[in-house]
């Protein structure tokens, strides 16, 4: 049994409880059982679309904002191999799978998570762990943990491979190295191969983009200016990517504020450091910016400085945007009717934006954000006109 132990594990086999062994064996590690191959199938779910939420009430120590970005990486850690889709709904809406902390613990540092077989969808995390969501050794780090995790909802069991993300002993692993060959057969041969569509942008074909991006990894790519590659893992157009496929539209499309240049190593060098940006955000008819109260009013004022005007925009990684207000920590939201205002997050369409250069467009309804000289604020078909341009500063 031991020998057996060791075998499946690439330790030495001594047949003793050596120190390698015992090492091994006291490392925290998932709580599904093992079946000691290389990537194993268990089985998979009959479609390819998915939704997800967190289902619990508490959070880990980061908090709701970092718990759904950990999560929301972990699951396309999945989708950039495979022709698979998920998308986050709020805890009142039904879903496919239901991540939340399990209802019993065996304290820290032993079993750490566990989920279950398709098409069950619970995944479950120890609450007594220290989840942490930087990686260094201060804690477990939580999208490894649910990048495993996810794995087995999905359908695969546990590997033999030590530098595989579904090996069952936890191992600090930087995210510039997920997921490694094991991991990628292993779920293409549950879901199939992911093949981008044909290059839709003659630079592509002239420039030679598509490929070297694929090479790397990103299966979308075009040809930005400056002798330069764009690279997604989401499909590219020229709504997506900014007018004439240039590196400061598509740095503006993905929050960074104040755009970006093209580099000269097939980069493109946004001037915003970090995600999300905080700005301000000026009508550019009216010069008033938009604001709102902790009652969930949204409306513009004249600027005052004040932090109630200030703004987060959070990457969705679905080309997409939050708008979270600084003050008050709520989101801006509409609805089919025009209204805008501000609620808790809730994962929703009604909370995504895009930025179609200076058009704010609600992706839940398609309609443009508008206001007028009375500080009135809702949405209204895009018309082009000046008092649907907005100014982030």
């Amino acid at each position: 049994m031991l020998k057996d132990f060791q075998r499946s594990y690439k330790l030495p086999v001594t047949g003793k409880l050596d120190q390698q062994t015992l090492k091994l064996m006291n490392t925290p590690r998932c709580g599904v059982l093992d079946r000691p191959l290389a990537f194993t199938l268990a089985n998979s779910w009959p479609k390819k679309t998915f939704t997800w939420k967190w289902a619990d009430s508490n959070f880990p120590k980061f908090g709701e904002e970092k718990t759904s970005e950990q999560l929301r990486e972990s699951f396309n850690d999945w989708a950039k191999y495979a022709p698979i889709t998920f998308q986050e709904v709020s805890r009142n809406e039904k879903a496919d799978f239901h991540v939340a902390f399990a209802d019993n613990s065996d304290g820290p540092g032993r079993t750490l998570a566990y989920a279950y077989f398709p098409t069950n969808g619970r995944i479950r995390f120890d609450p007594a762990e220290s989840w942490t969501h930087r990686y260094d050794n201060d804690g477990t780090n939580f999208r490894l943990v649910a990048t495993h995790e996810i794995g087995h909802a999905l359908g695969l069991d546990h590997s033999t491979d030590p530098s595989s993300i579904m090996a069952p002993y936890y191992k600090l692993i930087q995210p510039e190295v997920l997921l490694p060959k094991d991991d990628r057969q292993g779920i293409q041969a549950l879901y199939g191969t992911k093949t981008p569509p044909a290059d839709e942008f003659t630079e592509s074909k002239t420039c030679g983009c598509a490929g070297w991006c694929r090479e790397r990894g990103k299966p979308y790519g075009v040809c930005g200016n400056g002798h330069t590659c764009i690279c997604s893992m989401t499909e590219l157009t020229k709504e997506n990517i900014g007018s004439g496929c240039t590196c400061d539209a598509w740095c503006r499309n993905r929050g960074y504020h104040k755009g970006g240049v093209c580099g000269d190593g097939y980069t493109c060098i946004c001037a915003s450091s970090a995600d999300p940006s905080k700005v301000t955000i000026k009508n550019a008819q009216t010069g008033l910016r938009l604001d709102s109260n902790a009652d969930g009013q949204a409306y513009t004022v004249a600027p005052n400085g004040g932090p109630f005007q200030v703004w987060h925009i959070i990457n969705t990684n679905e080309n997409s945007f939050n708008l979270k207000n600084d003050a008050t920590g709520l989101f801006l939201d509409s609805n089919e009717n025009g209204d805008v205002y501000t609620l808790t997050r809730n994962g929703g369409a009604n909370q995504k934006w895009t930025f179609n250069g200076r058009t704010i467009i609600n992706v839940a309804t398609g309609r443009a954000l508008d206001s007028n000289y009375d500080g009135k604020l809702y949405t209204l078909a895009p018309n082009g006109g000046n008092f649907q341009n907005w100014i982030r500063q």
